[in-house]
């Protein structure tokens, strides 16, 4: 049987390629997230902001976190309070992302 190549998904476009894009849709990395503050963050952002806030300040090690959700949930208003928050307690964080336009949003927040 003859394989269907139409099926074939795309190769994803180079870093280059997915940043030229998303600037021609007016997309870029300075999206407008207004003032990055806890007391904007929802009931479950909250909890998870304030356990690392805790870890931070009783300095008890390295913190890895996996944050999933639909669209719209705000992880990356919360990724980016976090980096702000390690940024404050002097640390260094490295974030990964599945998809280019997640970590396009956070990539210089």
């Amino acid at each position: 049987m003859a394989r269907d190549n139409t099926l074939a998904k795309k190769a994803p476009p180079s870093y280059e390629i997915f940043i030229k894009e998303q600037r021609e849709k007016g997309i870029s990395r300075e999206r407008d997230f207004g003032d990055i503050s806890p007391n904007k963050l929802n009931s479950e952002q909250l909890r998870v902001y304030s356990a690392i806030e805790d870890n931070l300040r009783d300095n008890r090690g390295p913190i890895r976190l996996i944050l999933i959700g639909e669209g719209g949930t705000g992880k990356s208003y919360l990724s980016i309070a976090i980096k702000t928050l390690l940024k404050n307690y002097g640390k260094s964080c490295l974030f990964a992302s599945y998809t280019g336009a997640s970590a396009f949003v956070i990539g210089e927040k």
